[in-house]
């Protein structure tokens, strides 16, 4: 643990007094030049007290008053510092982070202090998450993001030395749910996206998600590609899309699961709303995102999308109450009907599943040539999805 009265220059005098000599500490800012007493007999323990002393000072004391304003997009020191060092850190990602800390993180530690928070007593109250209103507990994989948002937390913590170490850091890697999810039925899919736009509309709640989840339902991809879709990704002409990066959990813009960039081919119905859309938004530049959250570069939060799936499935009438149906369900259907009727390497050239046979047979083409390479299959894929009008 470094010393921080070396730090910031700390003045000290020893008196000599009558039970013997006492160490006397000064802090260079203090207005009053004040000599406070360590009641310390040797330079060691003096430096130690003072030590204790300015880290006591230092520390704002609980959570909630070390996390007051820590996700403001505003006014947060941490986010501004991301932005200088040149992180990518949405607004919408800081919303998310927000509603974790308010929601989940202090109800429970809020009033503790920041020294008190124990590795074991994270893990414990991990274990039971639940949420706040439906007391439901929580899913793997969202108490895998609340965990980040606390070790976002802690690590500055530690690193303003208010902490001597993270405790986040060591706990035990959390498992995932092991609940098979399910697959959307054809006539769940035709309820879901009906051919009338008013009644598609109302579902969806408006003509943005419509058009995600039409997306994501007739290609397949996965909600962080769909998420990092700009307009420049469109291919109008060749009724097709260019899969070039997703946004990963914590609202960086990386690369594909696989790596490599791909081409997805699209069919009436979607290419009917992607135009709607296009012309409805006010974000049409090539290099701004589809399916924004408010601003040409910021992305949908994950969670906004996850939570828009079922109330459309209640207002579509899709009966969901034995079935484990999430917005991944929709690119487990896409793949298992694709399966059926297309060789596997064509499969795993929409889906972007990489295998040796992918590689041997398309070696790696330009995104743009693999939209030519999949016209043969357009037909079939067409009649796969056949809850998607063909084109005419």
């Amino acid at each position: 643990m470094s010393n921080l009265g070396h730090a910031i220059k700390v003045q000290w005098r020893k008196r000599n007094l009558k039970k013997g000599s006492i160490w006397y500490f000064r802090l260079p800012n203090d207005p009053k030049r004040s000599w406070l007493t360590t009641k310390a007999t040797t330079r060691v323990q003096a430096e130690i007290y003072v030590d204790r002393f300015l880290r006591e000072r230092r520390s704002p004391g609980t959570l909630a008053e070390f996390a007051h304003n820590f996700f403001d997009w505003d006014e947060s020191p941490w986010i501004d510092r991301q932005r200088k060092l040149g992180y990518s850190f949405s607004s919408s990602v800081a919303q998310s982070r927000a509603r974790h800390l308010v929601n989940y993180i202090l109800p429970s530690f809020g009033a503790s202090k920041l020294q008190e928070i124990k590795r074991a007593d994270v893990e414990d109250w991990l274990v039971g998450l639940s949420h706040p209103r439906t007391n439901r507990k929580l899913a793997a994989q969202t108490k895998k993001h609340v965990k980040y948002t606390f070790n976002i937390l802690m690590a500055e913590a530690e690193r303003q030395e208010l902490v001597a170490f993270n405790p986040i850091v060591k706990i035990e890697k959390l498992g995932t749910d092991f609940r098979r999810r399910d697959t959307f039925t054809q006539d769940d899919l035709r309820k879901l996206f009906p051919t009338d736009r008013e009644r598609l509309e109302f579902i969806w709640s408006d003509l943005k998600w419509a058009t995600l989840f039409h997306l994501l339902a007739s290609t397949g991809l996965r909600s962080g590609e769909a998420r990092a879709l700009q307009w420049q990704h469109v291919r109008w002409e060749r009724q097709g899309l260019i899969i070039a990066g997703a946004f990963k959990d914590d609202g960086s813009l990386g690369t594909t699961k696989t790596g490599d960039g791909r081409a997805v081919l699209l069919f009436e119905g979607t290419l009917q709303l992607l135009r709607a859309w296009h012309q409805t938004t006010e974000y049409r530049d090539a290099d701004a995102l589809i399916f924004h959250n408010g601003g040409p570069t910021q992305p949908l939060v994950r969670e906004y999308i996850s939570r828009s799936l079922r109330p459309a499935m209640q207002r579509a009438g899709v009966d969901f109450s034995s079935r484990n149906l999430v917005v991944h369900s929709l690119r487990h259907t896409f793949n298992t009907a694709a399966r059926k009727s297309l060789p596997l390497e064509v499969v795993q050239e929409l889906t972007g599943h990489s295998s040796d046979q992918m590689t041997d047979h398309y070696d790696h083409p330009a995104p743009v040539e693999r939209l030519s390479r999949l016209s043969p299959v357009r037909d079939v894929i067409a009649r796969t999805i056949s809850w998607e009008p063909e084109d005419e």
